[in-house]
């Protein structure tokens, strides 16, 4: 299949996806079909989960693991396919328009015009994302080129055997953004579009194998191999990360007219 296409990797949390990112992208506009990759001996407990729901669901299992389950979804898509990957618990997709902040109620033209901007910086441009939070006085109407964080929770590639995946699911999203840019490709992030999700806070699912140890070492190692990019700092709550070095360079973007209309009929 080629085109666009919307998929969710989600493991042990069928609730949660309905009660979150299924009721998230009905509110967006969105009736699927959602790909949803799951774990093989999980996939009776999906299926019950979102039999009827507004959003259609096409389920493919996979081996277990968030990396795994991207990667084989990834292998069944065509070059050149645009994906958007979202998480399983997302709350709210909100743009700022207007001076505020307002749900998003196209999503797929949402993901249209991220794609069309992507084709415009040209072939090597691979990856693209979102700002990590909703937050009116954090989020600016800008595009940022490199030297930004493109959270796992939501975001756009283009299906290119160039854009490899990391090997474990820890500080994933980190590993995808400093390979792209390591390589050279333009990697773009969208800072008037934002999400709402609980990072740390949900239990079980694919966090029940995240801990600090794992989390030390991958910062360690990719301040390391990355050394020119990023560097190691501790955030407030005393949590190793890591913080690009260098700022990324912002151009400001008027709101599309579509995306304008929608958000003044709220």
């Amino acid at each position: 299949m080629s085109g666009l296409v919307f998929a969710c990797c989600s493991a042990g949390r069928p609730d949660l996806l309905v009660k979150k990112t299924l009721k998230t992208l009905a509110r967006g506009g969105f009736t699927g079909p959602l790909w949803l990759v799951v774990p093989e001996d999980e996939m009776i407990q999906y299926q019950q989960a979102v039999a009827g729901n507004a959003v259609v669901c096409m389920i493919v299992t996979s081996e277990r693991g968030l990396v795994k389950q991207r990667k084989h979804f990834r292998s069944t898509m065509l070059p050149g396919t645009e994906i958007v990957f979202v998480d399983d618990d997302l709350d709210a997709i909100k743009i700022l328009a207007h001076g505020d902040l307002v749900h998003c109620t196209n999503i797929v033209s949402l993901a249209n015009y991220v794609f069309e901007v992507i084709a415009e910086s040209g072939d090597e441009c691979l990856l693209a994302g979102i700002y990590p939070v909703c937050n009116r006085d954090w989020m600016k109407p800008t595009i940022t080129e490199n030297n930004g964080y493109i959270v796992g929770a939501m975001y756009f590639i283009k299906n290119d055997e160039r854009l490899q995946e990391p090997e474990e699911d820890e500080l994933e999203d980190w590993a995808r953004c400093l390979s792209e840019q390591a390589a050279g490709r333009p990697v773009l992030k969208f800072n008037w579009i934002g999400i709402s999700t609980r990072y740390w806070g949900n239990r079980g699912g694919m966090q029940s194998t995240r801990t600090d140890a794992k989390r030390i070492e991958k910062v360690e190692q990719y301040a390391s191999q990355f050394y020119g990019l990023v560097k190691m700092v501790l955030r407030r709550n005393g949590k190793p990360d890591l913080k690009f070095i260098a700022k990324p360079k912002p151009t400001t973007v008027t709101l599309p007219a579509h995306l304008q209309q929608a958000a003044s009929e709220l």
